[in-house]
């Protein structure tokens, strides 16, 4: 028995500060015969790899609900209606959590008052990646300067 093997990852960056990736392996199995033909063992290698290929890329493909409205909806806890998410929503990661913490205390903001507030949440830890990194720029967006400035 012969075993032909693919494997692809793929990782991509997204908007605001994040990134999502995805690895597919798939294995099939060969008459043995098929190795003596090494044209048509490389092009069902290649028919493999290509298949393995566009599922990654199929997964990773910009979901279409990524735009302003699904991140309005998000923002304020509405659910979406017309957009089923085909993976659960990653939470927000240590880096982000980092940053919204700083942004805060400069900002001298309660970040947990502010995350419960304005996306429902108990805790900051609780936020997806795409509500912080939304919360992120929001909070460098803010004109006025940081408390410490304020007082001076």
């Amino acid at each position: 028995m012969l075993k032909l093997h693919a494997s692809v990852s793929k990782k991509v960056g997204r908007p605001r500060y994040g990134s999502e990736g995805a690895s597919l392996a798939l294995e099939l199995e060969l008459d043995d015969g098929l190795a003596a033909d090494v044209e048509r063992l490389h092009k069902r290698a290649r028919e493999l790899f290509a298949l393995a290929e566009a599922a990654v890329d199929e997964q990773l493909r910009d979901d279409p609900a990524d735009d302003q409205e699904s991140r309005d909806a998000e923002r304020t806890s509405v659910p979406r209606a017309r957009h089923v998410p085909r993976h659960v929503p990653r939470h927000v990661t240590g880096r982000q959590l980092r940053a919204l913490e700083l942004l805060a205390e400069r900002r001298a903001i309660d970040l947990a008052e502010l995350t419960a507030e304005r996306y429902a949440v108990v805790e900051p830890t609780e936020l997806s990646i795409t509500q912080a990194s939304d919360l992120i720029q929001t909070l460098q967006d803010r004109n006025e300067p940081p408390a410490a400035e304020q007082a001076a």
